[in-house]
């Protein structure tokens, strides 16, 4: 075989194995039916976590800018970071795109489109 054969056909041989590691169920993961709503929780666990200290940030500018005092800055922002809906449409909320929040989600639809189904795999 010359060099170029070789080549190609080492080439063929590792996109070969690389479709069969990414085709293989070992790697992925699974979310089952009853474990779904867990998910979710750790997913709002998780962005509560985050939005928090970015809340008390807004609230602490709030009242250095004077806008008013600290029960109306609380207020105020008391829905910062989550989904909120406006007669413009829906503001989306904050860290949905973490990894758990985007299984949960999926997970969620997945079940709900598929009301049979025991487990969603990942």
């Amino acid at each position: 075989m010359s060099g170029l054969q070789m080549n190609a056909a080492s080439f063929y041989a590792g996109l070969y194995m690389l479709c069969l590691t990414a085709m293989n169920p070992v790697y992925a993961g699974e979310i089952r039916r009853e474990d779904a709503a867990a998910v979710m929780q750790q997913c709002q666990a998780e962005r509560r976590r985050r939005i928090v200290p970015l809340r008390r940030a807004e609230i602490q500018q709030c009242m250095e800018q004077g806008v008013g005092d600290r029960a109306y800055c609380e207020r105020f922002h008391r829905d910062f970071g989550e989904v909120v809906h406006t007669p413009n449409g829906v503001m989306p909320g904050l860290f949905w795109d973490l990894p758990i929040c985007e299984r949960a989600f999926q997970a969620e639809n997945y079940f709900l489109l598929n009301p049979r189904s025991e487990v969603y795999t990942y």
